[in-house]
């Protein structure tokens, strides 16, 4: 083997360790968090108090991804570019100043929050009943103070990844998830919703604690520092708007969804999160395991070979998450009651809710397509020092959310606003993909239409045999263990007839992914 394919087979060993150790703690990750929204289904339902709790989290949740992910994704690639130019302790005094930043402005705009706490929860959610925008605010003085930490993670969270480290940050929704669950089933009686809201908090004071330990060891000091005139600092402050600008499109959809859901039926914030979250259980999986991986190879590729270099670890990812993301995304669409009849149609959680749920999780699924690639399509700009074209492109997509959402509304209610997601998160992606046909040469080559086609086909296969089982299943008794085999089974009988099918259809991607897993389990157990 030569020098230069030894170092190709290494860079995707290491992309695909990391990916398996990264998708296998955001299984465990993401099974707590589905568990965390049963508990939280069976003990409040899909009830005016969970939506204003969601109201409530809505500025400390979009502080931590508008904020935190700017500063991580513009702050990494400049700390990676001193430490390769071998000025380690330069590397240490930008990003100990950037850490100084995030507890300053974040502090201030916790402060702002709770001094203004009616008047946002009224702006975020004006159609919300009198006595729910109440309780929102009592949970907003909550929520806000954590906003502070759950920045900090994500910002030590990138540093960890630079460094190659992976599993501690990929362990923090198994922190989040099971500190929430725990407080839920040991306060909700005496506390009721506010229970919630004080497990949200906790867990971000926990993940912030944990890695702040761990990059302690990695080199960084947590004694604050504020130089503004570092050159690492004047650069970031000219990327990072744009980013921020990016990193807020999916905030805008929430407080699209937020705002325009205030107006309908109490507990309609609620359906739409749980069916989001249910939604995006393979996103995160996925997408969210081979973007955070992926994206130091990226950058190193692209600082060092320039754009061409991507076009191979690019497609490669991208094919990855399309070969999977439409069968799961179809065959969720396929069986959304079930689903959700299973997860959640017990306690304080009834009939009526679960039909609302269902309709919207069918509309959401789709968009499991443009959510499972975008991450990774969006780096590779990134990556390329282009921070502005990702922003144009999502600014456009909120335009295409909000007059898909004004015109699903009134016909559709919750289902309409899902739909408007799935349509707004298409349009962003392909945006994204034909642009980047443009800037990476030989990209197209990665992306062949026959690949394309190839999984439509697998796809539509699965979504016939899932309808075929559906309506034998239809005329037997229902019950949760009858319910649970019915799923499982039309899962696996999914799965099957798209491995069948992939096979029948010459689908070589498969072929590769299995043989990369094979090669690993044998590195890693000789």
């Amino acid at each position: 083997m030569s020098g230069v394919a030894e170092r190709l087979h290494g860079t995707a060993g290491r992309v695909a360790g990391a990916a398996l150790l990264i998708t296998g703690l955001t299984l465990a990750s993401r099974v707590l968090g589905l568990g965390r929204e049963v508990v939280i289904a069976r003990a409040f339902g899909a009830s005016a108090p969970v939506d204003a709790y969601l109201v409530a989290f809505f500025l400390p949740n979009a502080l931590q991804t508008i904020f935190g992910m700017a500063l991580t994704t513009v702050a990494i690639p400049l700390f990676a570019g001193y430490r390769a130019r071998n000025a380690v302790d330069e590397a240490w005094r930008f990003f100990t100043t950037v850490q100084t930043l995030v507890v300053i402005f974040t502090g201030l705009v916790t402060l702002v929050g709770l001094l203004e706490a009616p008047r946002l929860v009224r702006l975020i959610a004006p159609g919300m009943a009198p006595a729910t925008q109440a309780l929102a605010v009592q949970m907003s003085y909550i929520l806000l103070p954590s906003s502070v930490f759950l920045a900090l993670a994500c910002l030590y969270t990138g540093l960890l990844n630079a460094n190659h480290i992976f599993g501690v940050p990929a362990a923090n929704g198994v922190i989040q998830n099971t500190t929430i669950i725990l407080t839920v089933l040991a306060l909700a009686g005496p506390w009721e919703i506010h229970a919630l809201a004080a497990g949200m908090a906790l867990s971000a004071v926990v993940i912030a604690g944990v890695e702040g330990a761990v990059v302690r060891r990695v080199g960084l000091s947590l004694r604050p520092r504020l130089d503004v005139g570092h050159p690492g600092v004047r650069e970031m402050a000219r990327l990072v708007w744009p980013v921020m600008l990016g990193a807020s499109v999916g905030q805008i959809y929430l407080l699209i969804d937020r705002f325009l859901a205030s107006g309908l039926a109490a507990g309609s914030i609620a359906a739409l999160n749980y069916a989001q979250k249910v939604a995006f259980l393979g996103q995160g999986l996925f997408a969210y395991a081979l973007s955070t991986a992926v994206f130091p190879t990226l950058s190193d590729r692209a600082a060092g070979a320039g754009a061409a270099a991507l076009a191979r670890p690019l497609g490669r990812v991208v094919r990855f998450g399309v070969l999977f993301g439409v069968p799961s995304a179809l065959g969720l669409a396929v069986l959304s009651r079930p689903v959700v009849e299973l997860l959640f149609l017990r306690g304080a959680f009834d009939l009526q809710a679960a039909a609302v749920t269902a309709g919207a999780l069918t509309c959401f699924a789709p968009a499991l397509i443009g959510y499972s690639v975008n991450p990774l399509l969006t780096q590779s700009f990134y990556a390329l020092r282009d921070t502005r074209t990702p922003v144009l492109l999502a600014t456009a997509s909120i335009g295409v959310k909000l007059a898909a959402s004004l015109l699903l509304l009134p016909r559709m209610e919750a289902a309409g606003l899902a739909l408007a997601d799935t349509v707004a998160s298409g349009f962003l992606g392909l945006g994204l993909v034909l642009v980047l046909l443009r800037r990476i040469p030989g990209l197209a080559g990665e992306l062949p239409s026959a690949f394309f086609v190839r999984v439509g086909l697998g796809a539509a296969a699965v979504c016939l045999a899932v309808l075929a089982a559906e309506q034998f299943a239809a005329g037997f008794p229902r019950g949760f263990w009858w319910l649970a085999g019915r799923v499982g089974g039309e899962v696996a009988l999914g799965a099957l007839v798209y491995l069948a099918a992939c096979l029948l259809l010459r689908l070589e991607d498969l072929g590769y992914y299995w043989r990369v897993g094979v090669d690993l389990v044998r590195r890693r157990t000789s």
